[in-house]
């Protein structure tokens, strides 16, 4: 319709210079229409690969405080052995390896960890 409308308006003579720039003004308002028309499909798909990628990084979030929680638990455990070799072996604390002035069997297992006492 649109194109029909345009041609109409450019045979008109050449003095109705409304009607050729109406003319003008509907072929730019088409051109433009189809523009934003493809932009906007670019732009729709572009937020498509932004919402994967966002799904696909809580994804990696939560496996990586998973690794946190399990590595946490891992400490304990290490701690828990180290304080009961520490136990077996030094039975006074001051005869180990770790020095003197330790209070408790965890502060050998802090110093075997490379830790600060708290």
């Amino acid at each position: 319709m649109t194109k029909e409308l345009v041609q109409e308006l450019r045979s008109y003579p050449a003095h109705y210079v409304a009607a050729h720039k109406a003319a003008d003004a509907l072929e730019n308002a088409e051109k433009n229409r189809l523009a934003m028309h493809y932009y906007a499909c670019r732009l729709e798909d572009d937020l498509v690969k932004l919402e994967a990628a966002a799904e696909s990084l809580r994804e990696h979030i939560a496996e990586q405080q998973l690794d946190i929680v399990v590595l946490g638990q891992e400490v304990g455990r290490m701690r828990e052995a180290l304080n009961y070799y520490a136990k077996n072996h030094y039975p006074n604390v001051n005869d180990g390896p770790w020095g003197a002035n330790s209070t408790d069997f965890g502060d050998v297992a802090r110093a075997a960890l490379g830790e600060e006492k708290k």
